[in-house]
């Protein structure tokens, strides 16, 4: 047994476990960030924000308590390498349209939506 003032950080798979999600919080959260700058700049509209906020709200408030029970009932590496996957797919999709400039506010408010519903699977409560 490991001893210290956090043992579980002792194990290798812990800590990457927990660097790897560090990583991909903070690469959500600036992605959110650029989400909102973007919109702002198509649209320059506090309502569209507040769009993008509620396209956050929404899918977390409903599929959290779906998350935790599917977090209960199956592997919970699998589900995280799955949402992860998903989260990456979706945000190549948005960058892809970004680039080839073909990107609009609804693809913006979708692509948002689902990465907010990995997320709920993600990180249940």
């Amino acid at each position: 047994m490991k001893k210290g003032k956090f043992p579980a950080l002792g194990y290798r798979d812990f800590r990457l476990l927990w660097i790897g999600l560090l990583i991909s919080s903070i690469g959500t959260q600036m992605q959110f960030a650029a989400i909102n700058w973007h919109i702002f700049i198509l649209t320059g509209s506090a309502l569209s924000l507040g769009l993008i906020g509620l396209s956050r709200f929404i899918p977390i408030t409903i599929f959290s308590l779906i998350g935790g029970t599917v977090a209960d009932a199956h592997n919970r590496k699998r589900i995280l390498l799955i949402t992860q996957t998903l989260m990456t797919i979706l945000s190549f999709i948005l960058a892809f349209s970004t680039f080839t400039h073909s990107v609009s506010p609804i693809i913006i408010y979708s692509i948002t939506a689902l990465i907010s519903t990995a997320l709920a699977f993600d990180v249940p409560p």
